[in-house]
């Protein structure tokens, strides 16, 4: 499976549907992630994503 087959939560569509594959699977996963890029590539993106992902999916606990 990669990045781009993994089932999208409706609500967060309008998120998820802006990032690359690599950012998806970052934000997408349930456990800690260490986010290194350089200036300018959606790290925030990434990582306010993956917030949002954790809150829609209940796993605050990770956060």
């Amino acid at each position: 499976m990669t990045p781009d087959d993994l089932p999208v939560p409706y609500a967060l569509a309008p998120i998820l549907d802006d990032l690359t594959a690599e950012q998806r699977r970052a934000a997408m996963a349930l456990g800690h992630v260490l986010v290194l890029a350089g200036a300018g590539t959606g790290k925030t993106k990434t990582l306010t994503a993956g917030v949002a992902t954790r809150i829609d999916a209940d796993f605050s606990h990770f956060v």
